[in-house]
């Protein structure tokens, strides 16, 4: 904890193992009893400035504070999104899974919020379908039915047998 009032600028070099100027350092102020984190760069009250092999330079103008330097981790470096979804890593948080929109395809989240395999779905339109199917308690098999040419009357899907075993002779 650092109690001084500081007149003017006051810089401390901080020892992170491992860094680069490209790795993702932040410094967070605690004010005294509190128990919320604050950015010192998004507060104004300091910055943070890489020296050279894994030293920074931290540089407050205001002191009496408990003070934390963390490397933020990428979390979308492990991929937590649906398939048809982009990951944004965000500073300090938990990252955003977008499910995509394009000029073929809307996926739209579901209820775990483009997270995971089951967090997006395909929407349906007039030319488009999803059928999900209750496998063994969870909806594991999705199916994606679309024409791959244009429909002028539309179309019908009569039938589609599910089975739970390799030889097709158990439906489930």
């Amino acid at each position: 904890r650092l109690t001084e009032v500081a007149d003017e600028a006051f810089v401390l070099r901080v020892y992170v193992h491992g860094t680069t100027a490209a790795s993702r350092v932040r410094a967070f102020r605690y004010a005294p009893g509190s128990t919320e984190a604050q950015d010192i760069e998004a507060l104004g009250t300091g910055s943070l400035t890489f020296i050279a092999d894994g030293f920074w330079a931290l540089s407050m103008n205001r002191l009496n504070a408990d003070f934390v330097i963390a490397e933020d981790e990428d979390e979308c470096a492990a991929s937590p999104c649906h398939p048809k979804a982009t990951c944004v890593n965000q500073m300090g948080q938990a990252p955003l899974c977008t499910c995509i929109t394009d000029a073929t395809q809307r996926y739209v989240p579901t209820e775990d919020q483009g997270f995971g395999p089951a967090g997006c779905r395909l929407e349906s339109s007039s030319s488009q379908h999803v059928y999900s199917a209750d496998l063994h308690g969870s909806t594991a098999v999705l199916f994606e039915v679309f024409p791959n040419t244009t429909t002028d009357f539309g179309w019908r899907i009569q039938e589609i047998t599910m089975h739970s075993d390799d030889v097709c002779s158990t439906s489930s």
